[in-house]
């Protein structure tokens, strides 16, 4: 298992690449996407930390940073209005508009990435019940009951299935930062979708505590 941790904090380090600026043209996109590289680097850490109650709302927001800027990206019509949002809430940027985008252009990988987004606030990046009951521990105490929530998780499998989940979302995101994958951002797709098939595989050969799978996911895509 420390190999695996090992191997986790090595994918991490290997974004600091994508936080290089490349700019041609507008800068919001790029800007966008070193918030989204920031943030799940932020994720990772919280994961290594034993922090993972607050891993899938970070990596959803990480994830939502690369998806506006992939948005962003389209022309100027979106740029101005992620830029001054409209009033009419349909009508300013959403994660969702970004899906439509991705399968009008063509990108074989946006099903999974909404999966992918739906599971995040499935399993807690939302303020739902399962963001609480997760991590929350009911025990009888005189008569009625004592309830304990946990924030800081020694270091386990749990922090595993936390970890395969932002590498897996991190890997996924890359595919949006361009209609083709180059340089860095292909190289952090590849590595880390191999990477979470084999954190899947030790995760399921060691019954983890609950599955990393995305919803539509199996550890042999």
């Amino acid at each position: 298992m420390q190999e695996l941790f090992k191997m986790a904090e090595q994918y991490c380090e290997t974004m600091v690449p994508v936080l290089a600026l490349d700019i041609d043209g507008n800068p919001a996109p790029q800007l966008l996407i070193q918030v989204s590289t920031t943030t799940f680097m932020c994720a990772f850490h919280l994961a290594f930390s034993g922090h993972t109650a607050a891993v899938h709302a970070t990596t959803r927001a990480a994830l939502e940073a690369a998806l506006f800027g992939y948005v962003v990206s389209r022309g100027d019509e979106h740029f101005d209005r992620w830029t001054n949002p409209p009033r009419d809430f349909k009508k300013k940027v959403h994660a969702s508009e970004a899906f439509r985008l991705l399968e009008k252009e063509g990108i074989e990988e946006h099903r999974e990435l909404k999966a992918s987004y739906e599971d995040l606030i499935a399993r807690g990046a939302h303020p739902n019940r399962l963001a609480v009951a997760r991590h929350t521990r009911s025990t009888p105490n005189e008569g009625g009951e004592e309830l304990e929530f946990t924030a800081i998780y020694p270091p386990s499998k749990n922090s595993l299935v936390h970890i395969a989940h932002v590498i897996g979302t991190a890997a996924m995101s890359m595919v949006v930062g361009g209609a083709t994958l180059t340089g860095s951002r292909e190289r952090l797709f590849r590595e880390g979708r191999s990477l979470y098939k084999r954190l899947l595989t030790f995760l399921e050969a060691n019954a983890a505590p609950s599955s990393p799978l995305p919803a539509g996911a199996t550890s042999s895509n």
